[in-house]
């Protein structure tokens, strides 16, 4: 069975549910959810979170969830002192 698929550029196709871009975009979709909820935590809630994570979804989730959001908190760190 196939599904409707908008991808970001627009374009609109059926594709087959197994389509590995589908999941793809719903791992991404999954790992920038982890993300936002580990910003509301301090480090002791983020590791038990990374742990149940791991439990869930394995240690190459636990990986890059810990990858995403390392990316994430330097984007976000505000500048040191003297950095323009």
């Amino acid at each position: 069975m196939g599904r409707i698929t908008t991808w970001l550029d627009g374009r609109v196709q059926i594709v087959p549910a197994d389509d590995p871009r589908l999941a793809a975009i719903e791992a991404q979709r999954v790992r920038l959810m982890h993300v936002a909820n580990m910003r509301r935590l301090d480090v002791h809630g983020r590791r038990d979170y990374l742990g149940n994570v791991e439990r869930r979804e394995g240690a190459e989730s636990r990986a890059e969830l810990e990858g995403a959001f390392r990316a994430d908190w330097e984007r976000r760190r505000p500048p040191g002192p003297g950095a323009e």
